[in-house]
């Protein structure tokens, strides 16, 4: 006798609100509940790869930070993609940026007979300002990229006219408190439910309790 477990592996997502509620129905990939809340500060000064204590305290809100700025950053484990944010705010915007974490990106197309593939890191970079183009009504925002130049970034002649950045954090720069409660980050990719068929205890006659769980990591 034996068990067959069937897992549907689908993505989870902890927000609600009728931008999460239209990404879900239009297939769009949130990557920003995989992230962590960092960046008020211009540098990262923890030992650890994270802030562990900034992302615990900053909440849902943009963080207070130096020369009256308002900050909502995020920090993922490995440089994501990203094409698109949206946001939910409560308070009139002004102006904002968007900026994201530079060391190596674009990279150069590799040399043979060696190829090396940079990585960055929290400590070591830059903040660059995004050109970018945005799309509010009401108290709902859309931010999408305009093709990458030498003027935005140094590196841009390896990967000219891209509409998307990547990145390691990402974080939205605002001059007064947008009253931000929600924010989505999307790279292109779509949402694909996928079964999973685990055999249990396989040419066994006895019966078992199977107790466990299943992880799913996404990359």
């Amino acid at each position: 006798m034996f068990r067959i477990l069937t897992v549907c592996a689908v993505a989870t997502f902890s927000i609600v609100g009728p931008s999460s509620h239209a990404a879900a129905q239009s297939g769009n990939f949130d990557i920003a509940p995989f992230a962590r809340r960092c960046c008020a500060s211009d540098r990262h000064t923890s030992q650890l790869e994270f802030d562990l204590d900034e992302a615990r305290n900053a909440g849902t809100a943009a963080e207070a930070g130096a020369g009256g700025r308002y900050i909502y950053g995020l920090q993922w484990t490995e440089e994501r993609d990203i094409s698109e944010i949206r946001f939910h705010h409560a308070r009139d915007l002004g102006t904002f940026e968007v900026q994201y974490w530079f060391r190596n990106w674009p990279y150069e197309p590799p040399h043979m007979p060696s190829i090396e593939d940079p990585v960055d890191d929290p400590w070591n970079g830059e903040w660059l300002t995004a050109t970018m183009k945005h799309d509010c009504k009401n108290v709902e925002c859309s931010v999408t990229f305009l093709p990458l130049t030498a003027s935005e970034n140094s590196r841009a002649k390896n990967l000219p006219g891209v509409n998307y950045r990547r990145t390691i954090k990402l974080r939205l720069v605002f001059h007064s408190d947008p009253g931000i409660d929600r924010v989505q980050v999307f790279n292109g990719s779509r949402i694909k439910p996928v079964e999973l068929r685990v055999q249990l205890g396989a040419g066994e006659s006895t019966r078992h309790v199977w107790d466990g769980n299943v992880r799913v990591y996404n990359e």
